[in-house]
């Protein structure tokens, strides 16, 4: 317990917080609820953030203030006899938010016990959680509902996880084969392939082959598998695997070939026989569920209805047309160079990925597997296409939902396990600082703790950064003064000698914003605009009004921002500085756009940068600046 008696911090008053004393106004500036309390559990203080967490109650009686009717259980004024006096700390719900409460006893100058309360708001930080807890969920419903086997191997080859699919591919539960190696499910003659390329992918390589995998009661299933690398903190910790049965489309490509050797035989003669099967034929291929093209002399001499769909041109259009105008230019010569090897009876990789044009002009990711062919006599090649677009989709999904999930713990994790000790080692610097002046003590001592106000300083605004961009709570809009924010802001700032500062603030009406998520924007942008002039400078802030919508620019003289970083500033964990995770511009960037609002940013490096953030009059008007 404490030896400091409250004594020497505060004067016994009841009306102590109406005293004119610095302390009283230091603890003011603290973010976090200080509380003092008596003996009798009367509050002797409290500070401007512990009256914004408690929404101004006026209640006298501490655990008035918790919603409570006694004292609580816990407190070492109520617990005096026991001799309980240890530092203790509680979360407490109310109605309508969380708290974290650290209790500090301190014994007074005549041996009564009294408590400081270190009170926190962490209501964000439980939203945060329960935000984390869906995008798990969601993950969850995705990954088992997908249509194909989704699984994870670690380094070594074993199962982590696998899908419900991956179930039903196999014929097994999943426990029968987690934690073991893939060889279980790998058909014995294709093992020694799925090696060598599982070994690729450890490598950093994306690998995508045809193979066969053992079922349970069916015997062996014919399947297509890609593969990426999984990694943490950049390094390559297993795979990600996507398989497909290809059942369906083996037998439609057997029968193809079965068609083709009959009409190889019969291709001498015309009889109503050959014409029968040249229907088979194009019945089969117009029914597939992929596209198929037959290419011949290098002309496309046939399309199905699928290509017609995927194109959106109609199958006339292809016709006679050479395949390489389908193609996207640079995948032309790949394409090419494998047709002309397949023609001359080489063995070329037949499946691979390459890019549509659509008679929109938009470019599709397509699958495409070809098969050397005799068609009406003649050597074709036969070219499944496979739309990727969903399964693209569907991965991008995944990785974006998994991206959003590390954010949140990473987020959760930092405010849990940093905010904290970086609140009690700013209060123990205030309090160091106080003793210095209360016995004049000067030089080094008080140039650390200085330093270490810094320092905490800029540790708890990167904090704050992260749970500005990961934070899913709504913008608290009211009627706000621009203007004032800004003056706000550069108050609470120190500005260098050495930057000259300039202020155009135009008259501005109040516009729908929420103040504090302004206040985390200027202060980011200014405190860039000041880390740019380490040499001096000058720092203009201006404000304008527009038709529908306010401006804000905040220019600097300083080093400016390269080209070829201008499209990644605004991208989250993009830095450029020794100190910092590159996340307070990511941030700014959101907390704008919550507000239908626009940032920009315009540089000449070695002349200066500009930052003009838009921001509409009202709500209901979107995207600030289109007006302009």
């Amino acid at each position: 317990m404490a030896k400091v008696g409250i004594a020497e911090i505060v004067e016994p008053s009841t009306e102590i917080a109406e005293k004119k004393d610095p302390i009283f106004a230091a603890l003011n500036l603290i973010n976090e609820g200080i509380i003092i309390v008596d003996k009798s559990y009367h509050v002797k203080f409290r500070n401007d953030a512990s009256k914004k967490i408690f929404s101004d109650k006026t209640e006298t009686l501490c655990f008035k203030l918790y919603e409570k009717r006694k004292p609580c259980s816990y407190c070492p004024i109520k617990e005096k006899r026991v001799g309980k006096h240890d530092l203790l700390k509680r979360k407490v719900r109310l109605k309508n938010k969380y708290l974290e409460v650290v209790v500090c006893p301190v014994e007074t100058a005549d041996g009564e016990i009294e408590i400081i309360e270190i009170v926190r708001d962490i209501t964000e930080e439980k939203l945060l959680e329960e935000k984390l807890r869906i995008a798990e969920e969601k993950y969850e419903t995705l990954f088992e509902s997908a249509g194909d086997g989704i699984f994870i191997l670690d380094q070594r080859g074993r199962f982590v996880a696998a899908n419900k699919k991956c179930e039903e591919m196999t014929g097994l539960k999943r426990d029968d084969y987690i934690g073991k190696s893939f060889r279980i499910v790998v058909s014995p003659k294709d093992y020694l392939k799925a090696l060598k390329h599982y070994r690729d992918v450890l490598k950093g390589k994306s690998i995508r082959l045809e193979l066969e995998i053992k079922h349970a009661k069916k015997g062996k299933i014919p399947v297509e598998l890609t593969a990426v690398p999984l990694r943490k903190h950049g390094k390559i910790i297993g795979a990600i695997g996507i398989v497909r049965d290809v059942s369906e489309r083996k037998k439609i490509e057997r029968k193809l070939r079965e068609y083709s050797l009959r009409l190889e035989k019969l291709v001498s003669s015309k009889s109503e026989k050959l014409k029968e099967i040249e229907q088979q034929y194009s019945f089969l291929m117009e029914q597939a569920g992929d596209g198929v093209v037959v290419i011949q002399d290098g002309l496309i001499v046939f399309v199905n209805k699928k290509v017609e769909q995927l194109t959106n041109y109609p199958k006339d259009h292809f016709i006679g047309m050479p395949f390489t105008r389908a193609i996207a230019p640079e995948y032309v010569k790949l394409v090419k160079d494998r047709y002309q090897q397949r023609m001359k009876g080489k063995n070329v990789p037949p499946i691979y990925e390459i890019e549509f044009i659509t008679k929109d002009g938009e470019k599709i990711p397509v699958e495409i597997n070809a098969t050397r062919i005799i068609f009406q006599g003649k050597p074709a090649d036969l070219v499944i296409l496979r739309d990727l677009r969903e399964r693209k989709r569907m991965q991008q999904q995944l990785l974006e939902v998994e991206r959003l999930a590390t954010m949140g713990r990473l987020a959760t994790m930092i405010a849990h396990d940093l905010r904290n000790p970086l609140t009690s080692i700013r209060n123990a610097s205030y309090f160091l600082k106080m003793k210095l002046d209360k016995y004049s003590i000067n030089g080094e001592m008080r140039e650390m703790l200085d330093i270490i106000n810094k320092e905490v300083d800029f540790a708890s605004n990167t904090i704050n950064n992260l749970l500005d961009f990961a934070s899913p709570n709504k913008p608290n809009f009211k009627k706000v003064d621009v203007n004032q924010i800004l003056e706000e802001v550069l108050f609470s700032m120190k500005i260098g000698e050495n930057v000259k500062l300039v202020k155009k603030f135009a008259r501005l009406p109040k516009i729908e914003a929420d103040p504090y998520r302004l206040r985390r924007v200027f202060h980011n942008l200014i405190t860039n605009a000041t880390q740019a002039m380490p040499n001096g400078g000058k720092l203009t802030i201006e404000t304008k009004k527009r038709k529908n919508f306010v401006e804000i620019s905040i220019k600097d003289t300083g080093v400016g921002i390269p080209n070829n970083n201008l499209e990644k500033i605004f991208k989250p964990f993009f830095t450029t500085k020794a100190k910092g995770i590159g996340m307070g511009l990511a941030a700014c960037k959101k907390l704008i756009e919550e507000h239908n609002g626009k940032i920009e940013v315009k540089s000449r490096e070695g002349s200066g940068t500009v930052f003009t953030v838009k921001l509409p009059l009202f709500q209901h008007q979107q995207n600030g600046g289109e007006n302009s």
